[in-house]
């Protein structure tokens, strides 16, 4: 006997349906396909780049406090966690981290203690490979390859060297003397992010050199994946518009 309207399969076919989200607002429901999207990538990307190269340029000009460049690394990763924590399968941890973080972050600015510069050496590190882990996943996903998605890549790739940047911070306060160089102190943060990011390129200029056997093997692995991970990264992502490119076409015999 079929049922009444509004009886119990009309129910169950309402509520059992996972296309259908009836818990959320509207704006929940676009806030949500926003960073569900690659859109999350290219905000994470601008945020990288205006942390990295804008707020220290300002703040060296005098038109803005020190403290912006970590308020944009605050800012950068609350973009990062908004990107992959719906993504991802760690997204209790990687929340936990990220507020870890910004919160030790802020406190080191105004202790300068030791201890607490490696916590947030340790921290920022964690968070960041956590964040490369996920994004990956989603760029190496299966589907046509989108704008988006390269710029993910290329938010990775910047990652990379904010990621080995916070080892070697760990490593010179851990370490007295790991890295020297011709003038000024090797152990000012800016500086080795500099060195990060001369050794993930491999231009190697050799104005700053890591002497302690941990600091040499962290700066040859990071050389090594700044050559693999384009090579990797491209033949990746042409297989996979290559894959997508066939599965759209027709079977012609259909």
């Amino acid at each position: 006997m079929p049922c009444p309207p509004g009886g119990v399969a009309g129910g169950r076919e309402s509520t059992d349906n996972p296309a259908v989200d009836t818990t959320r607002s509207p704006r929940g429901r676009l806030f949500t396909r926003f960073w569900m999207n690659d859109y999350g990538l290219h905000v994470l990307l601008v945020a990288l780049l205006v942390m990295m190269f804008v707020a220290p340029g300002l703040v060296a000009a005098g038109l803005l406090p020190p403290a912006a460049v970590h308020l944009f690394f605050a800012l950068t990763v609350v973009s990062g966690v908004m990107t992959v924590v719906r993504r991802g399968r760690l997204p209790l941890l990687t929340l936990v981290f990220a507020l870890l973080a910004v919160a030790v972050r802020f406190f080191e600015t105004r202790t300068g203690h030791t201890t607490i510069t490696l916590l947030d050496a340790a921290l920022s590190g964690a968070v960041i490979a956590i964040f490369v882990v996920l994004i990956l996943v989603q760029v190496f996903r299966a589907g046509p390859i989108t704008a988006h998605r390269i710029e993910g890549a290329v938010a990775v790739y910047l990652l990379f060297g904010l990621l080995w940047g916070c080892a070697y911070r760990f490593v010179s306060l851990a370490v007295p003397g790991s890295f020297v160089m011709a003038t000024g102190s090797a152990s000012d943060p800016m500086v080795l992010y500099y060195f990060s990011f001369v050794t993930l390129t491999t231009v190697g200029y050799g104005d700053i050199l890591p002497v302690a056997p941990v600091a040499r093997a962290l700066a040859t692995l990071e050389a090594l994946v700044g050559q693999l991970y384009p090579a990797i990264l491209i033949a990746r992502l042409v297989s996979l518009q290559i894959y997508a490119a066939t599965s759209e076409t027709p079977d012609s015999d259909a």
